[in-house]
């Protein structure tokens, strides 16, 4: 990321001798030190911004001229919503657990905003002297490094470019790894209540690491930081699929939207399953519209959210009742269906809309509400003797 900082100052026309019109030349420590901290607040943006914050609090000489992220006010809002998603892993209720942790999927978006207002803005008074002075500077096994003007408004003719770049930049690299983060608290949304406070502990320890080894020596805390962004980079495709599904899944559970009216059927959203994998060679999650045309049902989508994509969705299919989001499924030649397609949460109970929208053929139950049903039947026919080859002889 800063190899490409440095490399864009260089196209941007900085002369050799830029380094030295700046009145403050930024140290390898103070370069390490910005990119630990902003990985440290992309990773957990809530406990690490109510973090610095309470000791931006304690530490100041007068409280009332604190930033806005150390003011009391912040503080108590921020560390009773902390606890509170902290302590609802340990209720006994598991339904009330899947709804505080929705609402803290969109509250996870809302901190990242918080922290990003925090820390990335201020690369854009960052700048970039040329390749060749960053390896002066810093030393070859760095690449590069960045000088810090006193004043960004006043850094010369191509200060302000380098800086929006290095602002540009930085803000890609602070969501990417936002969005994988992230990701846990969708995966705490589908796992068991007990498998959330392991995996938001392993959040929680990654970032005592980055930030620990961050002070015992800032350029630790920078080789910590670039492996987390290298895993970042190579799992935010994964992570951004999940994080859409998660913020839409949140936001239909918390205001209970499947009570709303019919939906328009000309466009209906779906997310890919795996056998729309297999079948159709559509990655799995991929969100996209359902339509029904007069030659066929076609599913549309944008492949790296740029090019647009028509799949044609070839019959039979069924529309499956499951005990959360209706799907779109197809046989799969042992009797049953498989999921093809997984609605929003919104559409729960509006399968019969879907039916005629879709122009499927039937509705199949589906996943747990099936076997449910299955098992009641088989029950209550053995009580009643309806059925004599169920009665144990």
């Amino acid at each position: 990321m800063t190899l490409g900082f440095s490399l864009s100052a260089s196209v941007l026309g900085v002369d050799s001798n830029y380094g030295q019109k700046l009145d403050d030349l930024a140290t390898a420590n103070d370069l390490a030190t910005s990119v630990h901290s902003a990985t440290g607040l992309a990773v957990s943006p809530g406990l690490v911004l109510f973090g610095r914050g309470l000791y931006g609090y304690l530490a100041a000489d007068d409280r009332s001229q604190v930033p806005w992220h150390s003011s009391g006010s912040f503080l108590l809002i921020a560390g009773a919503v902390l606890l509170l998603f902290l302590s609802k892993d340990f209720l006994p209720f598991e339904p009330l657990q899947k709804l505080l942790a929705a609402a803290e999927e969109g509250v996870m978006g809302l901190w990242g905003l918080l922290a990003y207002a925090l820390s990335v803005p201020g690369l854009a008074s960052i700048i970039k002297p040329t390749a060749q002075e960053a390896l002066n500077v810093v030393g070859p096994w760095f690449f590069t490094a960045a000088a810090q003007a006193s004043d960004y408004s006043a850094g010369g003719e191509y200060g302000g470019a380098a800086g929006l770049l290095a602002a540009f930049c930085g803000t890609i690299v602070y969501w990417v790894i936002w969005c994988v983060s992230n990701s846990i608290n969708v995966l705490c949304l589908l796992a068991p209540s007990l498998a959330a406070p392991v995996l938001k502990g392993f959040r929680a320890l990654l970032t005592g690491t980055i930030l620990g080894l961050g002070a015992i020596h800032p350029l630790l805390g920078l080789l910590a930081s670039i492996i987390v962004i290298v895993i970042s980079i190579v799992l935010v495709r994964w992570s951004f699929k999940l994080t859409v599904w998660g913020l839409l899944f949140s936001f239909d559970l918390v205001f209970r939207r499947w009570r709303k009216p019919d939906p328009p059927s000309d466009a209906i959203w779906a997310f890919a399953s795996g056998r729309a994998k297999k079948t159709l060679k559509i990655p799995k999650r991929t969100f996209g519209r359902l339509v029904l045309a007069d030659d066929g049902l076609f599913f549309y989508y944008r492949r790296f959210l740029l090019f647009k994509t028509r799949v044609t969705v070839d019959g039979p299919y069924a529309i499956g009742h499951r005990l959360t989001a209706p799907t779109l499924a197809i046989p799969n030649g042992q009797g049953g269906y498989s999921q093809l397609f997984s609605f929003r949460l919104s559409l729960k109970g509006h399968e019969e809309f879907l039916k005629r929208a879709l122009g499927a053929s039937s509705i199949e139950e589906m996943g747990i509400l099936k076997g449910t049903k299955k098992a009641w039947a088989w029950l209550r026919d053995l009580v009643s003797h309806k059925n004599p080859d169920l009665i144990p002889i």
